[in-house]
């Protein structure tokens, strides 16, 4: 898949040293990931509509705020790829970082929100629905999301992009986080106690401590 797009989008593909080339392959990671991530909130925020689950929600948003991410790091390539000037003679490759940085406040932001909500879900707890639709929603997110940390990390390593390296493993991460939240819809039948909120503030947690490491 990875040697399809680069051939029907990036000329010179294989030339990984070029700046331009390097800039094509971190608008593609970035237009790529926009499209699945807001493919997996919409399949998500349905779920959570459904399920009136506050985890599957908080995940949804996880997934949006990826998307977004995935905006900020195109504009990030584009302007990091100019050639240099007067004023920047050393060229524009540190907005890549400052991109990182942006992104990193955003997902901060996300999680905080979403850690208020849970605590509020734990103390006013609400039933959860449970069914094997919604499992194969949350699995077919796992598979994508996947997909999606294999695809950022073999380009990353191909342009040595800390970036896509990053992103790369907050993919990976997010199938962790569903996989919490599948646990903790399945582990809600069998018990009364407000599971889907303690899931939520795990979730929460998961994401604040992906947009601080990001920072750092």
């Amino acid at each position: 898949m990875l040697t399809l797009l680069s051939r029907l989008f990036i000329p010179d593909y294989e030339n990984y040293s070029s700046p331009k080339v390097r800039q094509a392959y971190g608008i593609l990671t970035g237009s790529v990931g926009i499209f699945f991530n807001f493919f997996l909130f919409v399949l998500k925020i349905v779920a959570g509509m459904i399920s009136h689950s506050i985890a599957i929600t908080a995940d949804a948003f996880n997934n949006l705020s990826d998307g977004l991410s995935c905006l900020i790091s195109i504009v990030g390539f584009k302007v990091s790829g100019k050639e240099p000037d007067a004023k920047h003679p050393f060229g524009y490759g540190r907005t890549e970082y400052i991109a990182g940085l942006i992104v990193s406040f955003i997902i901060i932001l996300v999680g905080f929100e979403f850690f208020k909500t849970s605590l509020d879900r734990i103390l006013h707890p609400a039933a959860v629905a449970f069914s094997a639709v919604l499992m194969g929603i949350l699995a077919v997110s796992m598979l994508v999301k996947l997909w999606m940390g294999a695809f950022n990390v073999n380009i990353g390593r191909r342009i040595d992009s800390p970036v896509l390296m990053a992103a790369g493993q907050d993919s990976r991460n997010d199938v962790i986080t569903t996989a919490v939240v599948v646990l903790g819809m399945a582990a809600g039948r069998f018990t009364t106690l407000p599971v889907d909120g303690y899931v939520g503030v795990a979730v929460a947690a998961f994401i604040l401590w992906s947009g601080i490491g990001i920072a750092k």
